[in-house]
């Protein structure tokens, strides 16, 4: 495998998913002088089943936000894009050079077009294509060297549910979400790509997710939930979750199964129909959260989750896996809930809660912060008080 620049830096050889989905390439309004600038270049053809994408890249940073992030779509025809290549990171300060090694091609006409994604939204070059004579067999999640321990283990994507927000002006807000399963600790990106096609595309996408390296070797399953903003009101959208990470120089990518939904007629005023009268977040010892709310009336409501993250505005992950927290409350009288969470560890955590009505359209409150401290440390605190 022959590796490419990229800015600064080396790219290692992609490997490709392909999935054969047919598509039309959606138009995405926003506000151009904020966006990357993004110019798809001419592609070089290295061997029968591998070429080198290029183009240029404008990542146009802010004070907001110090880089970007920067990848192709391809696949076999214009608008069906069903493969990824690395996504790479840009600090770029003016127009700079983009070229990543793609491999493992079919026979044919090739197009492709490159994306660029900044803190403000996403940008879309135009579709160019090449032809290759092809014989590559792709293969999901596989590596050409071996890897050990915990890391050969495949990346799992698993798309989820869709919840939805009327806004303001009309349209409808979309949180995704989803499973991620990472294997050795590896950083992972992670986006939901969407369509109002028939099919999962690589059509627009969501902001692109950072999850974090950690030191776990064993697997351990994230969820994923993303907004995507500015949706169209009673539309049917396909959308799956995307997941992407490399071990050494091996990038992997996994797709989860294309689902469905269909946003809301948003006519309820641009919020759910409950008036939440308290929400509340209190540690109650032995490393335990008690969460507790009130409402004061409830119009079609089908239920409550709770959401949980380590940071402030990192990712909330909900908890109440066990599924919707019923609705308890109606029009003329609320109700109240309490809901119990044990985190993993000891710290600061922040809390939200999300009402969700019975067409889907979807309300959150908070954060509400909370310091949980270790059981060991509660019980001695509780014997001290009790020695007094």
């Amino acid at each position: 495998m022959r590796n490419r620049g990229f800015v600064d830096f080396l790219w290692p050889k992609v490997l490709v998913i392909a999935v054969l989905l047919a598509c039309i390439v959606m138009t995405k309004s926003a506000d151009a002088n904020s966006l990357p600038d993004v110019v798809t270049g001419t592609a070089t053809v290295t061997s029968n089943d591998s070429a080198k994408l290029n183009g240029t890249v404008d990542i146009n940073i802010n004070d907001n936000k110090t880089e970007g992030y920067v990848m192709f779509f391809y696949g076999d025809a214009e608008g069906n894009y069903t493969n990824i290549s690395e996504i790479g990171t840009s600090t770029s300060d003016g127009e700079a050079q983009v070229a990543i090694q793609v491999d493992e091609l079919t026979s044919g006409n090739i197009h492709y077009k490159i994306v660029g994604q900044n803190n403000v939204g996403t940008s879309y070059g135009g579709n160019s294509s090449f032809t290759v004579t092809g014989g590559g067999n792709v293969t999901l999640n596989t590596v050409n060297v071996p890897l050990t321990n915990a890391v050969s283990t495949p990346l799992v994507a698993t798309t989820g549910t869709a919840t939805f927000n009327c806004e303001d002006d009309g349209s409808v807000t979309a949180t995704l979400c989803g499973t991620v399963t990472v294997s050795g600790g590896l950083l992972t990106k992670v986006f939901f790509s969407y369509t109002d096609q028939d099919t999962c595309c690589l059509d627009n996408i969501t902001e692109i997710v950072e999850i974090p390296g950690t030191t776990t070797t064993t697997a351990v399953d994230y969820s994923i939930c993303i907004p995507q903003y500015d949706l169209g009101t009673g539309t049917v959208y396909h959308y799956a979750l995307w997941a992407q990470n490399k071990s050494g120089t091996k990038v992997r990518n996994d797709q989860g199964d294309c689902e469905e939904f269909t946003t809301p007629p948003c006519d309820t005023g641009g919020e759910t129909a409950v008036e939440l009268a308290s929400f509340t977040a209190g540690s109650v010892g032995e490393g335990k959260v008690a969460l507790n709310w009130k409402t004061a009336t409830e119009v079609n409501n089908a239920g409550f989750n709770l959401y949980r993250s380590r940071l402030l505005d990192g990712i909330y992950k909900k908890i109440n896996e066990e599924g919707l927290i019923p609705a308890q409350g109606d029009a003329t009288a609320g109700a109240s809930y309490r809901y119990e969470d044990t985190p993993s560890a000891r710290g600061t955590y922040y809390y939200k809660l999300e009402d969700v009505d019975t067409n889907g359209v979807t309300t959150m409150h908070g954060p509400e912060k909370v310091r949980v401290r270790s059981t060991d440390r509660d019980a001695r605190r509780s014997k001290g008080q009790k020695n007094k």
